[in-house]
């Protein structure tokens, strides 16, 4: 750990542990409502905001700068173990997944999940597993599904789960998806955010339970293999319930869902061809 790491350890642990964590997911259209987002909340926001964005993998990100510049709150890449912070916006870089352990930030190169690295489901579903009833959960504007299975799973662990309202995205896509899905406690605009997760943080009781929802990224007893094959690495496909909702993974980690799985398959053959 460099110097201004151990700067950022030291303020970070004289500043303590956030009450919660927002998890909030995003994709095409997204840089504009995670402004209006950011935006909303107040400079005294205690809990920490995780933001994953489907950005290129060999691109260079200056997303945590515009954020900085759009609301109170500071924001910035982490590095891998680094402390969560009330009041701060944490940005997952280019080809890495971002997901919290043990309230810490983790920064990982695991298998993609839905096509994306970072993706939306590993996020929300590490939030979940770490923090239950802790948690919130915000898909805003973008494509295809991602992150509505993460956003079930939030839910399933008691925690608060938010839809970016879908006539206001640019890309409804992903907030259709996780309304059909996850069915949200709240889908509303992006300014009307801050306010529900300041309404929800004040509501929480002060020693909330944390509820583990561990979701195994191998095969386990009870899944089915298919005759599929995945289109990531080639390797067999297993399908299991995901709180209700089938999904689709190789051994390698590589998952999927029905809609993501289609998505690939057609990408390889015509690659293929």
């Amino acid at each position: 750990m460099n110097s201004a790491q151990e700067g950022i350890e030291m303020t970070l642990e004289a500043a303590g542990s956030p009450r919660a964590v927002v998890a909030v997911a995003a994709s095409a259209g997204g840089v504009e409502a995670l402004i209006g987002l950011v935006a909303s909340l107040p400079v005294d926001f205690p809990g920490s905001v995780l933001v994953v964005l489907h950005i290129p993998a060999g691109g260079p990100s200056v997303l945590p700068g515009i954020l900085t510049r759009a609301g109170k709150l500071p924001a910035r890449h982490p590095y891998d173990g680094e402390p969560l912070a009330p009041g701060t916006i944490f940005v997952a870089p280019p080809d890495r997944h971002l997901e919290v352990e043990d309230s810490q930030v983790r920064l990982t190169y695991g298998p993609r999940q839905n096509r994306h690295r970072p993706s939306a489901d590993a996020l929300l579903r590490s939030a979940a597993s770490t923090y239950g009833l802790r948690c919130a959960g915000v898909v805003l504007s973008g494509t295809m599904d991602d992150g509505a299975a993460g956003l079930r799973t939030i839910g399933a662990a008691g925690g608060l789960t938010l839809v970016q309202t879908p006539s206001e995205a640019a890309f409804p896509g992903m907030p259709t998806a996780a309304i059909e899905e996850a069915h949200p406690q709240i889908v509303c605009t992006v300014g009307e955010m801050g306010d529900a997760l300041v309404t929800w943080l004040e509501s929480l009781p002060a020693h909330a339970l944390e509820v583990p929802m561990t979701v195994d990224p191998e095969p386990v007893s009870g899944d089915d293999l298919t005759p599929f094959t995945c289109p990531d690495c080639g390797g067999s496909l297993w399908s299991h319930d995901e709180h209700g909702v089938r999904r689709f993974r190789c051994r390698v980690g590589h998952s999927f869902s029905t809609d993501g799985l289609l998505l690939g398959k057609r990408e390889a053959l015509e690659a293929a061809l």
